[in-house]
């Protein structure tokens, strides 16, 4: 299948790259400068290579987190330099950061000018048809967007919890997940998330990355991934409640992908839509849905990829 290069502006998010059939992970290459960490921690005890010009702006942003969300936890991240495509294979490069730093690089003011440069910026292709390449110098922490799709093809959905960091209360397709360094790639730590959030593991060669885009307003590259399993999404609902991070999602529900145009087409999901696939968890029975910022790119490309294999 053709590798679609050209950066296209679909309202919440850019799409930078976009297989239909999706990449393997043999198909990728991920590499991490581990004696380069971009981080606006103020500790003098901790070892950066912040360049000097952002190393105020991304302090604002770091502590910005600190006071906005003082119950989470500054993890480490992972922040891409580098996307290309080259000869078919998708390589990114990264270096090392940190949550505070990238929650905070969008919402701290005098860090805001240097997000929306980023922004305008990093979706500038530098390479020609049909290689691309995508570069930043800004934090750009990766995170996985990861949709399963069960044993009849079905496409699980959940709604976020309000104690979520990003998309509270919305409908994802299906969950998330930043990369952390202790994950070897991007494909690892998308298989991770399968088990930490649903209780269900996935193996790395069921799972293909189809498209990275920019999500507009946070500081992470969105690369999305499909994994394929042989349970059933209703099986799923024990597993998911005994999951490590089971907290992090309040209700699930399977929607034949005959049925995601009734999703995709409504910013408001009434009671109509959603009752119909309903399969656990706690919702009121006139609630109105939306969806997360990355949803309806994540469900297209979910439809062509079911039609491309």
């Amino acid at each position: 299948m053709a590798i679609d290069v050209e950066p296209k502006d679909l309202g919440k998010v850019i799409q930078l790259v976009a297989k239909s059939d999706g990449w393997k992970r043999q198909e990728t290459r991920f590499s991490i400068d581990r004696t380069v960490l971009i981080t606006g921690n103020p500790s003098p005890e901790i070892t950066h290579q912040t360049p000097a010009e952002l190393i105020q702006p991304l302090r604002a942003a770091w502590l910005t987190t600190k006071d906005k969300r003082p119950n989470d936890f500054n993890g480490p991240k992972v922040a891409v330099r580098r996307l290309a495509v080259v000869d078919g294979i998708l390589q990114t490069d990264a270096v090392e950061t940190d949550y505070f730093t990238l929650w905070g690089l969008p919402q701290a003011e005098e860090s805001k000018s240097y997000f929306m440069e980023h922004e305008q910026q990093v979706v500038i292709n530098r390479s020609f048809f049909p290689n691309a390449l995508y570069e930043t110098n800004i934090p750009w922490g990766i995170c996985t967007h990861n949709t399963l799709l069960d044993a009849n093809g079905d496409i699980l959905f959940v709604i976020r919890s309000m104690s979520q960091g990003f998309n509270q209360g919305r409908v994802s397709v299906t969950e998330e997940e930043q990369m952390e360094p202790d994950d070897s790639s991007p494909f690892f730590a998308s298989h991770r998330s399968f088990t930490e959030e649903l209780g269900l593991f996935v193996p790395e060669r069921r799972i293909s990355l189809v498209g990275v885009a920019v999500e507009k307003g946070a500081a992470y590259p969105a690369y999305h991934y499909i994994a394929e399993t042989d349970t059933l999404a209703k099986n799923i609902v024990d597993s998911w409640r005994q999951a490590r991070d089971y907290n992090e999602h309040t209700a699930l529900f399977v929607v034949p992908m005959t049925q995601i145009d009734n999703w995709m087409n409504s910013d408001d999901i009434n009671p109509e839509i959603w009752q119909a696939h309903f399969l656990a968890g706690n919702i009121a029975p006139d609630a109105k849905l939306r969806l997360h910022n990355t949803s309806a790119w994540r469900l297209e490309l979910a439809r062509r990829f079911t039609q491309s294999v």
